[in-house]
């Protein structure tokens, strides 16, 4: 049961603030805190994690992660992990952007078991797309993601959409897509409903496997804010 739970760390996904096609404006913040239970295998655990980005330039954005996952019934499969990205645009127009990025990470809670719980390397590159649907602001964003560590690699597609319901309502999607060395297919899908009041978001979600190896469900919190 243990190698069958530390495997399925593997899979686990990314919440949808981490990464996304668009840089943040000169010296400003982006900050995301969330808290997710999980169900993992029929094991009931938490994730915490803290997302930060912050504008260098005009072109360039740094980004950061930490994250941690702790499952009371096995602990065993607990896990903490951290993330430092540079992230580039590329191009930018009246609705399309386009970014690349480079990091390193290290740690179980983030790039799973199997091996790439090793210190890695991540490469990324995306495209956003926003414009009105409907009479409503409506984005799309489609990212590929290469993953290396020395002992497994990781391949993943991620498409994201969401559409303003109200003046301050969000509702938004997102897809991953994985596959690569042993225990690396997952298909999940999350959704989440946004409130947005000034500069500070909080949000409800749920995620879901829709097509891996293990099964795994989770809801979570979320607040975000920009200064």
């Amino acid at each position: 049961m243990w190698g069958k739970v530390l495997a399925c760390l593997s899979v686990l996904p990314w919440s949808l603030a981490s990464a996304a096609p668009w840089v943040q404006p000169e010296e400003s913040y982006y900050a995301r805190t969330a808290l997710s239970h999980e169900s993992l295998e029929g094991n009931p655990g938490w994730r915490g994690d803290l997302y930060i980005e912050y504008g260098l330039t005009k072109t360039w954005t740094v980004t950061s992660k930490t994250e941690t996952v702790r499952f009371s019934d096995a602990p065993l499969a607990d896990g903490d992990g951290l993330q430092l990205n540079l992230r580039r645009e590329r191009y930018r127009g009246p609705r399309l952007s386009v970014t690349a990025e480079i990091g390193a990470l290290q740690g179980r809670a983030i790039v799973g078991n199997n091996g790439c719980d090793t210190p890695g390397i991540e490469l990324r590159t995306g495209a956003g797309w926003s414009q009105k649907l409907f009479k409503q602001d409506a984005y799309f964003t489609g990212e590929l993601v290469r993953r290396e560590h020395e002992a497994c690699a990781r391949n993943r597609f991620e498409f994201g959409t969401g559409r303003k319901l109200s003046r301050s309502i969000w509702l938004s999607s997102q897809v991953w897509i994985e596959r690569g060395t042993e225990g690396a297919r997952s298909d999940k899908i999350q959704t989440e409903v946004l409130w947005r009041y000034g500069r500070h978001d909080y949000a409800l979600g749920t995620r879901q496997e829709t097509g891996g190896l293990f099964e795994e469900t989770s809801v979570y919190a979320a607040y975000a804010t920009r200064f």
